[in-house]
């Protein structure tokens, strides 16, 4: 069975190994307002607009044989919302 203990990670030389290739486009619209003596800038954000699945981190599992390695991603697409006000 798997425990913490046997999943562990590889150290090696500095800049020894690479991860994949990493690509992300982030969308961005913003409109700006002024009312009140205040602007007020509404945003919609869009990260990793096309899903890419970036590897963020891998796992090395060596209590089988042979070891696997389980990738981890970072976000998948992600919409956020935002309002900044400003006085």
């Amino acid at each position: 069975s798997v425990t913490p203990l046997s999943l562990e990670p590889v150290d090696g030389p500095y800049n020894a190994a690479r991860y994949p290739n990493y690509q992300r486009l982030d969308l961005s619209a913003s409109r700006v307002y002024h009312t009140h003596g205040a602007t007020i800038i509404p945003s919609l954000t869009l990260i990793n607009a096309y899903d890419y699945r970036n590897v963020f981190t891998y796992e090395f599992n060596f209590t089988t044989s042979p070891p696997t390695r389980t990738a981890f991603s970072q976000f998948p697409l992600f919409p956020a919302i935002g309002v900044t006000v400003g006085f």
